[in-house]
């Protein structure tokens, strides 16, 4: 349980499949090309998690699986990032490349309140609902979003910190195929960056937030119809 498992090397290919429940002190992968799939129903990782392969990372294929990585958990260079159940981390940063919901899916990073600070979690590259629900929690940091997101018919669900489309140097591309909503808990801002945008087309566009913050270079806001209410009743 202490020991940290090393997945895999620079020159691996095919893929490699951990079905049972882990219990490690730390994971980690080699930088070949291959698909590595975590699908046990209960993992834990008490130390970080860092996955440098550049194939596909399935993390869960159930809404009931469970992970935690509580020190942390990168799959930056993943191609695909498929992502079903609840990812926990103790206060340590999220960082996956292009993900893509396989089922519900909750992110949290401040281990259900205990490390109430939480910390970033980052989105790279586009992230794909496919008509599920994602809820993220940073603490009192944000959850950001980069690159080509579709929302589908799905909910985006910041529970705890703030939500941010884009940042100042990547931008992201924000649309829904269908009706759609965008929720931001009390106290936590949603930020749209320089060269972001949010188009729902012909469809619904439903935002919940305290503050909606946009900067004077992003781009467009569009739906057919576009609801804002505040998170806070009465704020």
């Amino acid at each position: 349980a202490n020991h940290t498992l090393l997945v895999g090397t620079a020159n691996q290919t095919g893929a490699v499949s951990l079905g049972g429940n882990l219990t490690l002190g730390g994971l980690a992968t080699g930088g070949g090309a291959f698909d590595l799939s975590l699908t046990g129903s209960v993992n834990n990782v008490s130390g970080t998690t860092t996955l440098t392969n550049t194939g596909n990372v399935t993390l869960g294929n159930s809404e009931t699986d469970a992970s935690r990585f509580t020190g942390g958990l990168s799959a930056a260079s993943a191609r695909v990032t498929s992502l079903a159940g609840t990812i926990t981390t103790a206060g340590g940063a999220v960082v996956l490349n292009g993900t893509s919901l396989a089922a519900n899916a909750t992110i949290d990073a401040t281990d259900n309140g205990a490390a109430s600070a939480g910390a970033e979690i980052d989105l790279m590259n586009g992230t794909a609902l496919n008509g599920f629900k994602l809820n993220t929690s940073a603490g009192n940091a944000a959850t950001v979003l980069t690159g080509s997101t579709n929302l589908s018919s799905g909910v985006l669900s910041e529970e705890t910190g703030s939500l941010n489309l884009g940042t100042p140097s990547a931008p992201a591309t924000i649309t829904a195929s269908e009706n759609t909503s965008i929720l931001v808990a009390s106290g936590g801002t949603l930020n749209l960056f320089n060269g972001s945008s949010v188009d729902a087309s012909n469809f619904s566009l439903e935002i919940k937030t305290d503050g909606f913050q946009v900067a004077a270079g992003a781009g467009n806001r569009a739906a057919v119809d576009i609801t804002i209410e505040t998170a806070t009743p009465g704020s």
